[in-house]
């Protein structure tokens, strides 16, 4: 029954960083995502343990420097390139 509990526990987990990674706004001066007044984000936030705005590096444009959010997650020869709107047309 706890085994259960736990499993059943982080995939509601799972579920609540899906939505927020889906809908939180995205704050481009840290690239990351942030509650914007929303009462059910500052909950989500909260049970999470994440703080605002939540940084997160996996969502970000693979571009130096570059804190835009990620819209093209390309294959290239050197791997998967992942790009903002600002430099998704850039070359390798």
């Amino acid at each position: 029954m706890a085994c259960e509990t736990a499993r059943i526990n982080e995939e509601l987990r799972q579920v609540l960083v899906d939505l927020c990674y889906l809908t939180a706004s995205w704050n481009i001066d840290v690239g990351g995502l942030e509650i914007d007044h929303m009462p059910a984000f500052e909950h989500a936030f909260q049970i999470l343990g994440w703080d605002n705005p939540h940084i997160c590096k996996d969502l970000q444009c693979d571009v130096p420097s570059c804190k835009h959010r990620w819209v093209s997650n390309k294959a290239t020869a050197n791997g998967h390139r992942k790009r903002c709107w600002d430099h998704v047309e850039e070359d390798e």
